[in-house]
């Protein structure tokens, strides 16, 4: 399935309504199939998408008809909240279009806003871009109109297809529709089954800088003393495909706080990373689909030793994917300590496509973050994917 985009001139208001002429000549999709509540019945209610872009932006435009407008739900409008018991729309890019890694963008009918990275058959919530959606409810239903800006996006300019998916969520009806392998055994975070965006020329990622500067000030209440701590978080795309990231005296202040979890095991919890330097690209460093113990590498132990946190002194990693193959190296100096001492840290993760869908991968890292003394891990790991198995009706995933 594709969609052709259209390259517009004058960029539509995004202000929730679908009236601006620019609109009027976009390709349309229409072609959506019900997934739930009767898998492959047609939908009870129509919906079109549209697409447009510029050099610097790709807009969606979709407009969700409904019968019964007065019962369409349009409550949640937090930033990354579920937005589950709303009528909402779910899109996916994959901007390199290799059916495993991409994007996930949610936009509920009140308008609250979450998006996500893709990595295989995970999703990584904790990942913010920046972009715009706003939607309003009306005798016909409910729009939404979105601008997401290139400069968000890792992806080839070589490239002029990407995959795409979108997926709707009728909430008093209970009903969802998707445009793409509109099947229960499949999803539309699942890159393997997106459609496709055609066209896609001239798309622009500018300098592919950001700095994140910041000052710490720290007090003794006793002596009177105040301190002031600079430091700074910089990202650099040396190429579309790979990136550079630097922080120097990383400070967590600003980092999200972890919803509260209630531990009734012998094993220890392992939160979800949200600090910036270690969160885009985490992905790849990932080993064998072990999310619990013995986990060889877990960058929220890096700085955080049994709740307590360890100043870093500078870290410097390096991402990205070349001919089918992803890489990751990632490196950390930790400031001396009385507990653990001067410590460096370290990863490398090698990691290559094979067939269409499945990975073989290394994995190194040279450290220990929670004691004295050093500590050095090699692995390997091989990751089989078939979507195709039994004539398409099991998706196969083993590690």
């Amino acid at each position: 399935m594709t969609l052709g985009a259209a390259l517009v001139e004058s960029a539509p208001t995004i202000d929730g309504s679908l009236d601006d002429a620019s609109w009027q000549d976009a390709p349309v999709i229409d072609a959506f199939t019900q997934v739930n509540p009767i898998n492959g019945a047609p939908p009870t209610e129509r919906t079109e998408v549209r697409l447009l872009y510029d050099a610097d932006t790709l807009y969606l435009g979709v407009r969700c008809f409904d019968s019964q407008p007065g019962k369409i739900v349009a409550r949640s409008m937090a930033r990354d909240a579920d937005h589950g018991s709303d009528d909402r729309i779910t899109f996916t890019l994959d901007t390199f279009s290799d059916r495993r890694n991409g994007y996930v963008f949610v936009v509920s009918a009140a308008g609250g806003k979450r998006d996500g990275l893709i990595e295989s058959t995970r999703t990584r919530w904790e990942w913010d871009g920046l972009w715009t959606a706003k939607t309003r409810v009306d005798e016909l239903g409910w729009t939404a109109e979105i601008a997401i800006p290139t400069k968000t996006l890792s992806f080839n300019p070589g490239n002029t297809a990407w995959g795409f998916n979108i997926e709707r969520f009728i909430r008093h009806k209970n009903e969802s529709m998707r445009w793409a392998t509109p099947t229960r055994d499949s999803a539309v975070t699942l890159m393997n089954g997106t459609g496709e965006i055609e066209n896609l020329a001239g798309l622009v990622q500018g300098l592919g800088l950001t700095v994140k500067p910041f000052l710490t000030a720290k007090a003794d209440l006793d002596t009177g003393d105040l301190k002031f701590e600079p430091g700074v978080d910089l990202f650099y795309k040396i190429t579309p495909s790979t990136t550079a990231a630097l922080t120097i005296n990383t400070d967590f202040a600003e980092t999200e706080v972890d919803t509260r979890q209630v531990n009734l095991t012998r094993f220890p919890l392992f939160f979800p990373e949200k600090r910036a330097f270690f969160l885009e690209d985490s992905g790849i460093f990932e080993f064998g689909g072990i999310n619990q113990s013995p986990k060889p590498f877990f960058s929220r132990r890096i700085g955080i030793v049994r709740g307590q946190e360890k100043d870093i002194l500078a870290g410097l990693r390096v991402t990205g994917r070349s001919d089918g193959l992803r890489f990751g190296v990632l490196d950390v100096q930790m400031k001396d300590d009385d507990e653990l001492g001067a410590k460096n840290l370290g990863v490398v993760r090698l990691k290559h496509d094979v067939g269409d869908e499945s990975a073989v991968g290394l994995i190194l890292t040279n450290g220990a973050p929670g004691r004295r003394g050093n500590n050095q891990l090699v692995g390997v790991d091989y990751n089989y994917v078939n979507s195709d198995a039994l004539g398409g009706r099991v998706s196969a995933d083993l590690w």
